[in-house]
């Protein structure tokens, strides 16, 4: 179960028939994204209600919005992925080493940072996953 509050302390559940591991709200706040196990799940936020779920193929463990929400990008295990939101389908993936616990975008859209169970964090190519340093 998943509960959002609004200012004025009223409650919001959405039920993702499962548990969810993470959970990102879009720039607008108008769209809630979620790792619903293989699942990349979006909600309507003022509806309450599920607007598309995606499947991702291994288990959905970080999700994050891109800069202009064209895009959702998946981290878990050994994979990390960005999917395009208007066509519904996978537009770059790249294999892991590790489980990836978090994955997010720079602020320029530019570069793909990604931490899991390697203990290392990894700088990538936003465009191409490709890695570029590993911290």
């Amino acid at each position: 179960m998943i509960r959002t509050f609004a200012a004025a302390n009223d409650a919001l559940e959405l039920n993702p028939q499962g548990s969810s591991s993470s959970i990102a709200v879009s720039s607008d706040g108008k769209t809630i994204a979620t790792g619903t196990g293989k699942h990349l799940k979006r909600w309507d936020l003022k509806e309450g209600i599920e607007v598309d779920a995606l499947d991702a193929g291994a288990p959905v463990l970080s999700v994050a919005f891109s800069f202009d929400e064209s895009e959702v990008l998946i981290g878990g295990v050994r994979t990390l992925k960005v999917w395009n939101l208007k066509k519904k389908k996978e537009a770059v993936a790249a294999e892991s080493q590790s489980v990836i616990f978090s994955a997010v975008w720079s602020a320029d859209g530019e570069y793909i940072c990604s931490g899991g169970d390697d203990h290392a964090v990894t700088i990538r190519d936003a465009n191409t996953l490709k890695s570029l340093t590993v911290l």
